[in-house]
């Protein structure tokens, strides 16, 4: 009896009809015929204990609601209402029964124990945890007590006391089928993925077609960056649940991950054949074409993302990359504008709209987007680079200077970025600093004299003279 259970009120299936059934119903008619106190006690039971057993739960309520009629007073019968109307997930009317309950009968654990779990899916968890407690009280080596109240200190994400009472539980009872499974996902919440491991496949070992245990085993080794073990992971669940979506969607993730793209495509495809509205897949595939250049096959999926979320700037980030990739520019610039119009601090977009400008032959217009770019993130060197590539071309020297200095500054190992210092500082008749940074590129690489000359012609008569 863990008990747990979360989701909307609704009647169980039966088991189907017992042959039995026909004799408990002729006992049930006479009792309704002669009355509770004139009714065997025993046969009471017999018969509620069949129709609870067997899933008959309406004509199990019919017996206690007659029972109650006349015994109102009956702490037992209101709890065994409760329970029944626990099961079926009628959190506020057995919650009410447990309640009745324990009017008369103050003291039994159990009841607490059933109130309480009314209470946490009621998402009355402070009252839940005092009713747990109330019962731990009583009873205080229930492991199930413990392990109801530990998912009420999961949901309130209070992973530690959470942990303690998993940890308690099964302590209590080795056996706990879900206890550490919650142990696992508390672990893994807190970062502690090798412990998040071990009670999943602790979990596991106890109860080898836990699809969810499997499935959360792969999402905590994926983060370890164990893939081929998450792999594994993922496809035992789906093994036991092929119709398991998360295992398959990240299943792909992790083929992501290892850069495996076209399984990736393929697994998240088939995913969609189940979740066909699901739009993280859609962009996810669309991310994937585009890191193996596959442009063109990225744009439908694109296109139907930002259909159905048009205010998803990352997918139109994305579209712009198509495009881009495409060499469809101007396409490619609306895409990456409306991005940084929903997003507009955001340094990547506003670095893909400078950089389209720039190849659309409009560096008037990239270059206060590259200023932007660098004063929202000053660590880009690549970005100060192309801010001071295209002020050069402007002939903004000294906007150029500044720039490359920064570009030079953090990266200096870096050719192109040394033959631009050099010529921004040539342009500013800096001669000092430009040799500096021109001998800085020949070392950097001294195959590329001839491009060295080719580049800054002006040098040619003096260039091996002042390069010693």
């Amino acid at each position: 009896m863990n008990l747990h259970q979360d989701g909307p009120g609704s009647s169980r299936k039966r088991k189907g009809d017992s042959p039995r059934k026909k004799e408990f119903d002729e006992m049930k008619a006479l009792l309704f015929e002669v009355g509770v106190l004139n009714f065997d006690s025993e046969n009471l039971d017999d018969i509620l204990e069949f129709y609870t057993e067997n899933d008959y739960d309406d004509e199990a309520l019919e017996i206690i609601n007659f029972v109650l009629e006349s015994m109102p007073h009956n702490s037992d019968f209101w709890f065994r209402k409760g329970v029944i109307l626990t099961e079926n997930q009628y959190w506020e009317d057995a919650f009410n029964c447990f309640q009745t309950a324990l009017t008369y009968n103050p003291t039994d654990p159990e009841t607490h124990l059933f109130r309480g779990v009314c209470l946490d899916n009621m998402g009355s968890f402070e009252e839940a945890i005092s009713s747990f407690e109330m019962a731990l009280s009583m009873d205080p080596t229930n492991a199930d007590i413990h392990y109801n109240l530990g998912v009420c200190y999961e949901k309130l994400e209070d992973y530690g006391e959470a942990i303690e009472n998993f940890k308690t539980a099964l302590v209590l009872n080795p056996m706990h089928r879900d206890a550490a499974f919650e142990l696992g996902y508390c672990y893994d919440m807190i970062g502690e993925s090798e412990k998040s491991i071990e009670y999943y496949e602790k979990q596991l070992n106890s109860d080898p077609y836990n699809f969810n245990a499997w499935y959360n085993l792969g999402v905590a080794l994926s983060k370890q960056d164990a893939f081929e073990r998450a792999l594994h992971a993922f496809d035992m669940s789906l093994a036991i649940n092929e119709k398991f979506g998360p295992s398959q969607f990240n299943k792909a993730n992790t083929l992501v991950r290892m850069g495996k793209y076209v399984q990736a495509i393929a697994e998240y495809e088939d995913y969609l054949r189940n979740e066909p509205h699901d739009n993280a897949a859609r962009q996810n595939i669309a991310n994937a074409f585009l890191e193996i250049e596959k442009y063109s096959k990225a744009v439908p999926y694109l296109k139907e993302v930002v259909a159905d979320e048009p205010e998803n700037a990352d997918a139109w980030y994305a579209l712009g990359c198509a495009y881009d990739g495409n060499e469809r520019f101007l396409e490619a610039l609306t895409a990456f504008q409306i991005a940084v119009k929903f997003e507009s601090e955001n340094s990547e977009y506003l670095y893909a709209v400078a950089d389209t400008l720039y190849n659309l032959g409009r560096p008037e217009e990239s270059l206060p987007v590259y200023k932007k770019v660098v004063a929202l993130d000053s660590a880009n060197h690549q970005a100060w680079y192309d801010l001071a590539e295209t002020a050069f071309e402007l002939n903004l020297y000294r906007e150029a200077e500044k720039a490359v200095a920064m570009a030079v500054l953090q990266s200096g190992n870096n050719y192109d970025y040394r033959i631009l210092a050099s010529q921004v500082y040539f342009a500013v008749e800096k001669e000092k600093e430009a040799w500096i940074n021109l001998k800085a590129a020949f070392k950097i690489d001294p195959t590329k004299i001839q491009t060295i000359l080719d580049q800054m012609p002006d040098i040619q008569d003096n260039f091996f003279k002042d390069l010693k």
